[in-house]
Parts: C-alpha cells; sequence; structure tokens
C-alpha cells in the first residue's frame, strides 16, 4: 500500500538502513516524546531557550511539598530525577513550566497521584502551556462549551494541548455541530476532538453547514462535507502531514491515498513544522497564530524543520 500510494506522486519510499531497520523493530519500546515547538529547536540549536535545568533542580521540584512541588518521599524524587532528569534537561524543560502545568493539574484537573505525574511530564516533553490546557478543559467542560464529564474533558485537554491547537475553536466548532448540524451531544463531543487536533477551521465549518441546509442531504453526508471544507481549505491550503512514507503531503492528497478513511490518517500523521528566524519549530496554525496577518508569507519563506524523537537509549533521531 505504501508503494502504490508513493506510485501515485512519482516517488519512491527510502530503503531502510540497518540501524534504521533495528530502531523500526524497537519503535513500540520508544520514549514516545515528541519533540515539538521549542525542544525540537533546542535539539537542533542548544543556544536557544537559555540554560537548561539541572537534574538537582527537577529532584527538588520532586520532593518539595504542595503547592511548590509533587510532595514525593526523598527517595521517590531521586529516583524520578535521576529516571526523567536527562531527558527532561535535553528537552530544555524548565521547573517553572512544571511548577504552571502541575498547578493546573492539580488544583483545576483534579489530578493527583501517579497519573499525575505521569500526565505533567508527558505534557512537559510537548512543551504544553499552562494556560492553554487550562483553557481546553473550561472550554471542553463547560456547560456553555462542550459540557464534557470532568474525566473526559481532562483526558481530551491533555491529548488536544500536546497537540497545540487553538482551544478558542473548541467551544464555536462544537455549537455548530450540536446546534446547527443538529448531532446529539455525545456524538457532538467526539467530532469537535477529531475537528479541532485536525486542524479545521470553525468559519468555513459553520458555512458549510448552513449552505447544505435545505439540499436534501443526510446529516453524514453534510458532517463529512463540512469537515472536509473546514480542514482542506483551512490555513490557506498550506497544511501537510508526514504519511507512513515520511514524505509530506497536502489534506487533498491524503484523501486521494485514502478516501473515505482520510480523516483517521490524517490525524495520526505529524504536522510539518518550519523553523522561524530565532530558531522555533513551529507548526502552520501555530505560524498563524504567531505572525498575525503575514502568516502565510512567513510560512512559505522558513525552511521544513527536522523532527526528532527521544529513544529509549536516551539519543536523538530525526
Amino acid at each position: 500500500a505504501r508503494s502504490a500510494r508513493a506510485a501515485a506522486h512519482g516517488t519512491v519510499p527510502p530503503q531502510r538502513g540497518a540501524m534504521s531497520q533495528v530502531r523500526a523493530a524497537m519503535r513500540p519500546a520508544l520514549v514516545a516524546l515528541a519533540l515539538s515547538a521549542v525542544h525540537q529547536a533546542i535539539a537542533a540549536n542548544p543556544g536557544v531557550g537559555g540554560p537548561p535545568a539541572k537534574q538537582a533542580d527537577f529532584e527538588r521540584f520532586f520532593y518539595a511539598s504542595h503547592p511548590t512541588g509533587l510532595d514525593l518521599s526523598a527517595r521517590e524524587a531521586r529516583e524520578l530525577a535521576a529516571k526523567e532528569g536527562g531527558d527532561l534537561t535535553v528537552c530544555r524543560v524548565k521547573v517553572e513550566a512544571l511548577s504552571d502545568l502541575f498547578d493546573v493539574m492539580y488544583n483545576h484537573l483534579d489530578l493527583a497521584g501517579s497519573g499525575c505525574v505521569d500526565a505533567l511530564l508527558q505534557a512537559a516533553y510537548h512543551q504544553v502551556d499552562a494556560g492553554v490546557l487550562r483553557a481546553l478543559f473550561d472550554t471542553l467542560y463547560s456547560t456553555r462549551g462542550a459540557d464534557m464529564t470532568k474525566e473526559d474533558a481532562t483526558s481530551h485537554a491533555l491529548a488536544l494541548a500536546k497537540r497545540h491547537v487553538d482551544p478558542s475553536a473548541v467551544g464555536d466548532l462544537f455549537y455548530d455541530l450540536n446546534h446547527e448540524l443538529g448531532l446529539t451531544k455525545t456524538r457532538a463531543q467526539q467530532e469537535v476532538v477529531r475537528l479541532v487536533a485536525a486542524g479545521a477551521d470553525e468559519e468555513l465549518f459553520e458555512m458549510s453547514v448552513h449552505e447544505s441546509q435545505g439540499q436534501f442531504l443526510s446529516m453524514e453526508t453534510r458532517l463529512r462535507n463540512a469537515s472536509t471544507d473546514a480542514v482542506e481549505q483551512g490555513l490557506q491550503g498550506l497544511a501537510r502531514r508526514h504519511d507512513r512514507d515520511g514524505l509530506l503531503y497536502s489534506l487533498g492528497e491524503f484523501r486521494q491515498m485514502y478516501n473515505e478513511t482520510w480523516l483517521d490518517e490524517w490525524l495520526v500523521a505529524p504536522e510539518e513544522k518550519r523553523t522561524t528566524s530565532n530558531g522555533y519549530h513551529l507548526s502552520v496554525g501555530e505560524f498563524q497564530r504567531l505572525f498575525g496577518d503575514g502568516w502565510a508569507d512567513a510560512w512559505r519563506a522558513s525552511p521544513e524543520a527536522i523532527q526528532r524523537r527521544i529513544a529509549a537509549d536516551g539519543q536523538v533521531y530525526a
């Protein structure tokens, strides 16, 4: 299937070397720590972002009592710092960022114990902003937003925050799905998470839903058409993602290759990132929010970023 897709685009998947084959076989054991945004740039340019925290700094935070730390025992703090300190340092995670994230998770999302520690570390490795995490949770949990249960709102907020999505899109998209299109609340909750993760443009989605009124189309057809329009035409059609062959494809190309399952494939595909003039690796959506009106020109003028992951051996691989 991969060869067929590559042939359709005039490309041939690169042959894996011996080391690549070993790493591919080890993939389930790899530490799934996405070096997105700031820490991708840091791996390529150690001068970005200031001096990193050290293992001793993390140990003190892990040991410190609430609300300034995780309140672990001295042994637990030492062991956790020894296990995670190296990767946290490579990713330039700051103790201040950990503290801000912990405050939101513990006091707002009501996470505690090992579950809180695991969620905290994963969010930190993905450079999740504490304010964005709280905003996502609020709009997913609020009765004025997606009105999810606290458990579901927490789970989805953590997942979406790792993707660096725009929290402001959640509420309006849910309204469009639930009230304009007429999906049940449960179905609208499911679809809003998928659409936000896919990078859907809320205004385009709403426009498509309104235009389909009175056309005697089924609800599923209207949903499918609006979703396609909102994702494909959003961000000026510049969004691309890496398919399983490692190559970049637009959403239109994903649709050609995967037909009815294009959105599922698009959601699991890593986003293209480009490097800003000051060394940060950002997605096309992040370019739009950072650069405002000139974001598209800035995106086109910026080089493609090399994305990296930290493997189980502690090394960073492209």
